[in-house]
């Protein structure tokens, strides 16, 4: 006879609406057994988005914030993505943050800008002051004229954070002193000004358990 065991696991989608979307309270209660997640839809304004004269420049790097998915905590073993289209110039980025605005992660694919061709940079950033910049050899992003969608993956390990790009592994990413996994508060997408803002559409952004 054929046992099978499921293991319990509790999974909760949410196709965001302006009125579908939990209150900060909701996700804080539900935390951590609800997985986050925000999945586009054509024509939907983002939600969580601001408009252009409410665009929090506060971020660092004119990396202008359209997206903040505030979170709990974060957890050994979670995994969060982000699902976009490749811009075919500029840059694009995925931030944590903490409560007093310290990057524990920026992970910014610089498409072409400033000088830069096809590059991948890790860095954080505390009191306002940049860390050592890590640039990974690998960089698995589609880039060109053809628009195609990139899934790219941070998950939580004890010691670092490990960063995959369509299945594929760019780096780890070791914790910088204070700056670790479980000071993390909030989760930010971005993209600088031009073709990098309107063109690389996020999709899809969550966090989920293994």
């Amino acid at each position: 006879m054929m046992r099978v065991q499921l293991a319990t696991f509790i999974v909760v989608t949410v196709f965001m609406t302006a009125n579908s979307w939990p209150s900060e309270q909701e996700r804080a209660l539900d935390y951590p057994n609800f997985l986050q997640e925000w999945v586009s839809e054509d024509n939907e304004d983002y939600p969580n988005t601001f408009a252009d004269e409410q665009v929090d420049n506060n971020y660092g790097d004119g990396l202008q914030t359209q997206y903040i998915l505030p979170v709990e905590s974060l957890e050994v073993g979670q995994s969060i993505t982000v699902v976009f289209r490749n811009p075919d110039s500029g840059r694009v980025g995925l931030t944590l943050v903490t409560d007093n605005g310290d990057f524990v992660l920026r992970a910014a694919v610089r498409v072409k800008y400033r000088g830069s061709t096809k590059a991948f940079l890790l860095n954080t950033r505390k009191n306002n002051v940049w860390g050592s910049i890590v640039k990974p050899q690998n960089f698995p992003f589609p880039t060109g004229s053809v628009s195609t969608t990139i899934s790219m993956t941070v998950t939580v390990k004890d010691s670092k954070f490990v960063i995959t790009a369509n299945e594929i592994k760019i780096a780890d990413f070791p914790y910088r002193g204070s700056l670790t996994y479980n000071k993390v508060a909030k989760i930010l997408w971005g993209a600088n000004e031009g073709t990098a803002t309107q063109k690389s559409k996020l999709e899809k952004i969550s966090i989920s358990f293994p």
